[in-house]
């Protein structure tokens, strides 16, 4: 009897399991009180969230390279709002235009990035060399095409383009060629994420009213609900191990960030920070 209320009693002592995996780390942008913006990192499932390169400007929309090493995000510190990538050099820019660059997204063989750019009246998408040259642009429409996101076998962009008059989830090739719409309603439509095996995407949507997460297969569809009802969820993020989804949510009275399962399950507040969080990206931990 001793020794099973001793083991009752580790029991109770055992740390509780890690949010996520130790292999990953996430990062994300905050707003906090008085109208700061910046990128936060935590670097393992166990660590505080720290401001990486914080500046009074505005810093946002973090993507992490595909080996984990850098950090881009775009940051308006320079006047004109670039993209930026942090790592072992420090603050380095990887592209600094004239015009509004945002929502960077990485090639999975970490050669180019495929941005948001404002550069020609509208919102259209550039592909560009992780060094900020070899610029390209991929999609040419009179109406909005925002928030890329490049599917992890590097065959596909996903993004949300206005060009039909809503909001609509499509599909275009990393050239800007074989353009085709994922799905075709009025609803208001939320940036996109590939899952690893680039079967299927995870967006926020407003289809039912409140905006709330949504699952795609690409080849199959139709879309299907993830997050519960009543829960308001924006700037979903799938986890590189295909384990978890992290989201921004106010469900607490703050936006901060939350995590579920693929199915729907386990869903959990992560953050506790008091602002307001949005575009989680992970990453994996450097060894």
């Amino acid at each position: 009897m001793i020794l099973l209320a001793l083991a009752a009693v580790g029991a109770c002592r055992r740390p509780p399991p890690p949010p996520f995996p130790e292999g990953l780390k996430l990062a994300f942008g905050m707003d906090l009180q008085g109208g700061d913006r910046d990128v936060f990192v935590m670097d393992g499932p166990r660590a505080a969230p720290v401001a990486v390169a914080a500046h009074p400007a505005y810093d946002e929309a973090p993507a992490w390279s595909p080996e984990g090493a850098t950090l881009a995000f775009a940051s308006s510190r320079d006047g004109v709002q670039g993209i930026y990538g942090w790592g072992a050099r420090g603050l380095e820019p990887l592209a600094r235009a004239r015009y509004v660059d945002a929502y960077p997204s990485w090639s999975p063989d970490g050669r180019r990035l495929v941005v948001m750019s404002d550069r020609d009246g509208n919102w259209e998408l550039y592909s560009m060399g992780a060094d900020g040259l070899d610029e390209k642009r991929l999609t040419t429409d009179p109406r909005d095409d925002r928030w890329p996101a490049w599917s992890p076998d590097g065959r596909t962009i996903a993004y949300i383009s206005a060009r039909s008059g809503n909001d609509d989830l499509c599909l275009v090739d990393p050239d800007g060629k074989n353009v085709r719409p994922l799905t075709a309603d009025a609803a208001l439509e939320g940036r996109p994420s590939w899952s690893p095996d680039s079967r299927r995407l995870v967006w926020s949507s407003e289809r039912e009213g409140r905006p709330a997460l949504f699952v795609i297969d690409v080849e199959k569809g139709p879309p299907r609900r993830l997050t519960p009802e009543g829960l308001s969820a924006w700037d979903a993020a799938w986890s590189p191990d295909g384990s978890l989804i992290a989201f921004a949510s106010d469900r607490d009275g703050y936006r901060e960030i939350w995590l579920i399962r693929p199915d729907g399950r386990d869903l959990r507040q992560l953050t506790t920070l008091r602002g307001s969080a949005h575009t989680p990206a992970w990453g994996v931990r450097r060894q």
